[in-house]
């Protein structure tokens, strides 16, 4: 019915809560595609679960087990970035690269916490922090620079604040009368970048180094981006790849090594 009504695709709630769950899926799958074979299925499973993206069920799950489980992790401290970079190449290879390029990869939505108050910027109706904001730039610009689809819930585009709770501030109605142009602007930055970035958009993606609050990883078929992220609050000196490197950002041309600055995330093109 829906996908006759228009829409692109089909969000299925806690498919797993469901009895003889694979059974039917597969036969949704079936009907689905038979009638619209680009429809894209994602299936709202928080955990790390290849059973269900096997070619047969959902073209990709709600990728909490990358955003939240490793991503935020990392973003606030609590992740080295050895033990970061260790597990975003488990969960690749455990999906595979034609999954990885469909992921529905999330930081955030209704049933989280706002991104920016996870991060330590802040409650509902206070002013944020000024490393929260730093954090959620760190963050997003990851979640944008890996394989797969980056998905904002609405309104932390904006830097709106919001916790958990009883009384589910993180839902509250988006307050159009605030807007942090800074991180608007950050997040329109990083849409362009992946616009211009071919690499950004592929699936290949290879590990290439870390060192206590830095990870380091490869984009692109031929490895031509080196993204690098610092969530240390100090600046981090760390070795390049061999050759020229040029900051996406800034233009800057590094060779050998460099000082990453504190809670940031670099994007480098290979000259």
């Amino acid at each position: 019915h829906w996908l006759k009504f228009g829409f692109d695709g089909l969000r299925v709630d806690v498919p797993n809560e469901l009895l003889n769950a694979h059974d039917f899926f597969r036969e949704l799958r079936g009907r689905v595609k038979e009638e619209f074979p680009q429809a894209y299925l994602v299936g709202e499973i928080w955990q790390l679960a290849p059973a269900w993206v096997r070619g047969d069920q959902f073209d990709s799950l709600m990728n909490y087990a990358l955003g939240r489980d490793i991503l935020l992790r990392y973003a606030r401290g609590e992740l080295s970035g050895e033990r970061a970079l260790e597990d975003l190449a488990r969960g690749f290879a455990a999906y595979g690269e034609n999954v990885a390029a469909m992921g529905f990869n999330l930081l955030s939505s209704h049933d989280t916490g706002r991104i920016l108050t996870d991060l330590g910027g802040g409650k509902f109706g206070e002013e944020t922090s000024l490393v929260g904001r730093r954090r959620l730039k760190l963050l997003s610009a990851l979640l944008y620079t890996l394989p797969g689809m980056p998905v904002t819930f609405q309104g932390d585009e904006r830097g709106i604040l919001g916790e958990k709770t009883l009384y589910d501030a993180h839902r509250y109605p988006i307050q159009w009368d605030r807007l942090d142009e800074d991180i608007l602007v950050h997040y329109v930055k990083l849409a362009q970048m992946r616009k211009k970035i071919p690499a950004l958009r592929t699936s290949a993606v290879w590990t290439y180094a870390a060192k206590g609050g830095v990870l380091a990883f490869f984009r692109g078929q031929a490895k031509e981006v080196l993204v690098i992220a610092n969530s240390d609050p100090r600046p981090v000196v760390f070795p390049l790849p061999e050759g020229r490197w040029k900051v996406w950002e800034t233009g800057t041309v590094l060779q050998g090594s460099t000082i990453v600055p504190p809670l940031h995330t670099w994007v480098l093109l290979r000259l």
